[in-house]
């Protein structure tokens, strides 16, 4: 079964590398805005980490060994994603005119006799590991058994991108999403939350965001 899903996520990222090599370089019309979310997602990871960590210093019981360890996991991700020549990556992308889906899954795109999208608003000038950090990131987090290790190494061999790619790529996928957005819902509505389904919700979401792959 585990080999079906990496086939199946394999072809998925295939397609998502021809949408790549289609699209690049594509100028918008005048009048059709497309956004630009290079760097994006590192900013608001940053951010994110940086107001849990401020209201964890104000709420210290909720402090567990496990959301201490996954604050730091998520600051690990942070680093090696930019120690990963990301600057450099970002000035490939820049060049190159790189655009991404966003939206990616495979009710989106198909493969007729040509690269089929059906929902282009989410298309953005990005850099294209993103493409494959959101679809992968989606799968993880819904727990299917994947060789994450190996499916990104080949869609960057699709692509024609290197080590640097590879380990920025990984880097983004250990970072716990779940969890933030656990947590998010917490400080939210942290009237309708006690402390004990807090810590059940965080468990629960730490098994969706699963092991990291740095």
């Amino acid at each position: 079964m585990s080999e079906i899903y990496n086939r199946s996520a394999q072809g998925h990222l295939k397609l998502i590398s021809e949408f790549h090599r289609e699209a690049r370089g594509y100028k918008y019309p005048i009048n059709k805005d497309i956004k630009n979310n290079l760097g994006k997602t590192i900013e608001e990871y940053k951010v994110e980490i940086k107001k849990t960590q401020k209201y964890l210093q104000n709420h210290i019981e909720l402090l567990t060994p496990e959301a201490e360890g996954f604050l730091k996991r998520a600051e690990n991700s942070i680093k090696v994603a930019e120690n990963s020549n990301y600057i450099e990556l970002i000035k490939r992308s820049m060049s190159r005119g790189e655009i991404c889906i966003g939206s990616n899954i495979p009710l989106n795109i198909g493969d007729t006799n040509e690269i089929m999208v059906i929902n282009i608003e989410d298309c953005a000038y990005d850099m294209i590991e993103m493409d494959g950090v959101y679809y992968l990131s989606k799968l993880k987090r819904k727990e299917v058994a994947l060789d994450f290790n190996k499916l990104i190494k080949i869609y960057c061999e699709d692509e024609g991108l290197g080590i640097d790619s590879e380990n920025f790529m990984l880097a983004l996928l250990s970072y716990p999403v779940e969890f933030f957005k656990c947590f998010e819902k917490y400080r939210l509505n942290k009237k309708l939350w006690g402390e004990d389904e807090f810590i059940k919700k965080i468990e629960k979401a730490l098994k969706k965001d699963g092991n990291s792959l740095i």
